[in-house]
């Protein structure tokens, strides 16, 4: 016989949740493993944003934004979840905190509020540090994390021995993920002091035909509106009536071409030839695509 509550009502009372969140976090995650016998063998980690309007949340900050407004300020929001996808717990940060520095908090989480002895703790490639890992190693959690594709010695050294797909397996049908497991006696020096007797580090090398067919339709679209732009500035070159206003400059050409050619990251593959005045020509560079 009430009168149904209007918004307000659910934010205010929103003040008093967050007070218990913790305790309240616990209390659901008690109840799941007892009524669906959770056993929390495997969490998954990982951090979102959300911007915001106006200016009176103090956690909102500048920083990198997943929802690509880095106009506004925004929060992060880190939530760890179980494989089918429950979630047990969150934590908000300030918008320009880094995804490596949250790790500990999500750890001290599992650790000492849920009493998670041990687990395997799965994140991106933007939590990996050594501290990270030593502290998931110390809270008694293995790991599988994303690692970097290139830059690190490891990676760029695995991934030039092991080119050869033939060696591969499938994860299923045809067509489907590729894999290769890389045992710790194999991992180069880098990340020995990583491979104790009783912790040791395996690197999983994956090819993922559809992300490449993707990856390539991309590709091929940002090389044509490349050409594209070029051709157009090479015909305004070529154009015999005198211009107006200040003539373009080797360089102010030269400038052109570079912008146009980087908003899409396609400098790499293409090679240009300019004479200074008219003549502007250029080619795929078929290496480096």
């Amino acid at each position: 016989g009430l009168p149904l509550p209007d918004v307000h009502h659910f934010y205010r009372a929103m003040d008093y949740l967050e007070e218990m969140k913790d305790a309240l976090e616990r209390h659901l995650y008690l109840q799941l493993t007892d009524l669906l016998s959770l056993k929390l063998t495997l969490v998954f980690y990982d951090l979102t944003s959300s911007y915001f309007e106006g200016t009176h949340c103090p956690l909102s900050k500048h920083g990198y934004s997943r929802e690509h407004r880095p106009d506004r300020p925004q929060i992060n929001i880190g939530l760890l979840v179980t494989p089918e996808g429950i979630p047990i717990a969150h934590q908000v940060f300030e918008g320009n905190v880094a995804d490596k520095t949250t790790v500990p908090d999500a750890i001290k989480v599992l650790s000492e509020r849920f009493e998670v002895g041990e687990c395997v703790f799965v994140g991106d490639r933007g939590m990996i540090t050594q501290d990270n890992l030593r502290a998931l190693k110390e809270a008694g959690f293995r790991y599988i994390v994303g690692f970097h594709k290139r830059g690190r010695e490891v990676s760029d050294q695995l991934l030039e021995e092991y080119q050869d797909l033939s060696q591969y397996t499938p994860l299923g049908e045809e067509g489907s993920l590729l894999y290769k497991e890389i045992p710790a006696a194999k991992v180069p020096a880098e990340d020995a002091a990583e491979n104790e007797e009783d912790y040791l580090v395996r690197y999983i090398l994956c090819h993922n035909p559809a992300k490449v067919a993707e990856d390539q339709a991309f590709r091929e679209q940002a090389l044509q509106e490349a050409e594209a732009q070029l051709q157009h500035l090479k015909e305004w070159l070529e154009k015999e009536e005198p211009r107006r206003g200040r003539k373009p400059t080797a360089k102010s050409i030269m400038l052109k071409v570079a912008d146009l050619l980087n908003r899409k990251g396609m400098a790499r593959f293409f090679d240009i030839d300019y004479d200074g005045n008219k003549r502007l020509n250029w080619q795929r560079n078929q290496t480096a695509i």
